[in-house]
């Protein structure tokens, strides 16, 4: 089967454009997907699936025999943010594909016709899982509850994510840490407000937040074991209401990012003694609260030697490399990683224009959507090659 799974995704590559263009122009964020689940749903069912919606937005739909089963994954929501892109096609909504989201469900599309074209060489079950909210990071942790690796028991993972730094149509690999964990908190700083002329009636919060603020640094700088790392950021500081007033309360919003989970507990741990400690020394009191949580993503070093092999026998050779770098963003996908084999590829979708790349969740990002026939039959002839592999086992 070597490189027809890509001669077949290039001849699917305009639907795959329109399914693409469809999913863009319709951005929805979070969990509330109608119009992209019911294209989906509509598409895998004109294909032959029978897909069924196992929480809002999350869909599942499966292919193939009894036998070992392996999982594919896409997410489809969006950011809510306006898009500066100039595409013809740009979005309709007050929200934006600036993450490429949009590729990823349409390259499972396509991904899904190849599997029904060789439904009959399948020696096991492919389960197609289509995700929402991935950007708040609660979508993948939604689907496990309601039971996506479950009847029939899924056995290895494979999901792909889209990169706007990263040659167009080359599908990389990682083997191991790929994506950092990701802890979001709210500090709230409480104090006794009042005239700003009279301080000394008052516990200002103002001063136990920049207080606070410096004290965090050397949690990364001098606690945490330098050979492993972390990233430590406070996004936003809120307090006060005018000039000459001293507020009651100060809220502090950040994330933390780790790869070990030894490292991450530690930080979560400190970073609540540190607020409680700095707010009791000006006689305040702090509440730490932790939310959209995922932990580091791993991927399987096993699964991920087996399914660069299968790569290697679908694409050719200039179209498959080892992924130079992890990143300290963090993927929900590790909720499916932390239960079951699983790894992440990454799909190349730069801009044959220097000027014109730009990072993700930039409004003004542009993906290269003829990456996605490689994207559409990697997916395939992984889950193809893995089935063969495992077909006796």
């Amino acid at each position: 089967m070597t490189f027809s799974l890509l001669e077949e995704a290039r001849a699917l590559e305009a639907t795959a454009i329109a399914d693409r263009r469809y999913i863009h122009q319709h951005a929805e964020i979070g969990t509330d997907l109608p119009l992209t689940k019911d294209y989906v749903m509509s598409r895998l069912t004109a294909m032959g699936y029978a897909p069924k919606e196992i929480c809002p937005s999350g869909i599942v739909a499966e292919i193939g025999q009894s036998g070992p089963t392996i999982l594919l994954r896409a997410d489809m929501d969006a950011l809510p943010m306006q898009e500066e892109s100039g595409l013809s096609f740009a979005s309709l909504t007050e929200n934006a594909h600036t993450c490429g989201h949009d590729i990823h469900a349409a390259t499972l599309l396509a991904a899904a016709q190849l599997l029904k074209n060789h439904e009959s060489e399948l020696k096991g079950t492919v389960k197609l899982m289509f995700q929402p909210a991935e950007e708040t990071i609660s979508g993948a942790a939604l689907m496990v509850e309601a039971g996506v690796l479950e009847s029939p028991k899924v056995d290895a993972a494979v999901a792909m994510h889209v990169s706007s730094m990263h040659e167009s149509g080359v599908v990389y690999y990682r083997p191991g840490d790929i994506y950092a964990s990701s802890d979001g908190f709210a500090i709230t700083l409480y104090g006794k407000g009042g005239h700003g002329a009279s301080p000394n009636h008052c516990i200002d919060p103002i001063n136990m937040a920049a207080q606070l603020y410096i004290a965090l640094q050397p949690l990364i700088s001098r606690e945490k074991d330098p050979a492993k790392q972390a990233v430590l950021t406070i996004g936003a500081i809120h307090g006060g209401t005018a000039n000459n007033i001293i507020p009651e309360t100060v809220e502090m919003l950040g994330t933390l990012r780790c790869y070990d989970p030894e490292v991450r507990q530690m930080l979560k741990r400190r970073i609540v003694e540190m607020a409680n400690s700095v707010t009791a020394m000006f006689g305040g009191r702090a509440e730490v609260t932790f939310f959209n949580k995922t932990p580091a993503m791993f991927a399987d070093e096993a699964l991920t030697a087996e399914v660069a092999q299968c790569l290697a026998e679908t694409l050719p050779a200039e179209h498959v490399d080892l992924f130079p770098m992890i990143f300290s963003g963090s993927e929900d996908f590790a909720e499916v990683a932390t239960r079951v084999p699983a790894t992440m590829l990454i799909l190349g979708c730069a801009v044959n224009d220097p000027e014109g790349i730009y990072m993700h969740h930039h409004p003004k990002v542009v993906f290269d959507e003829s990456a996605m026939v490689y994207g559409a039959a990697a997916y395939a002839g992984a889950a193809l090659g893995w089935l063969d592999k495992h077909a006796d086992k």
